[in-house]
């Protein structure tokens, strides 16, 4: 969400470099998600479906970022830029879906 308050470049690829540090954690910490709850022969379905999907991911993003940037640019006038809106859209659901996800699931199924 803070890439929306970017001004400059340099602002950019600092907020960018910081997504990547942070982003690099999350393969790996899916493989140890089904590591945890699946058993070792249902690893390589597991693992597979979670790819397909972030390709599903990529479409609906896609669809939804251009929903946002076209009903911006078509019905007036918004004190940020489309862009901006797509980020904060995007990264205010990720907070979201990340609260859900800390609060409902167990930290292993021992402890379901």
């Amino acid at each position: 969400m803070i890439h929306a308050a970017c001004t400059n470049f340099a602002g950019l690829m600092t907020v960018r470099i910081i997504l990547g540090i942070f982003e690099a954690s999350v393969t790996p910490c899916f493989i140890l998600i089904v590591s945890q709850w699946w058993r070792k022969e249902e690893h390589g379905l597991r693992t597979g479906i979670w790819f397909c999907f972030n390709g599903m991911g990529q479409i609906v993003g896609a669809a939804v970022s251009y929903a946002i940037a076209v009903g911006i640019r078509k019905n007036g006038y918004t004190a940020l830029a489309g862009w901006q809106l797509i980020f904060l859209f995007t990264g205010g659901l990720t907070v979201l879906v990340s609260i859900a996800f800390f609060l409902l699931i167990p930290d292993s199924p021992a402890s379901k």
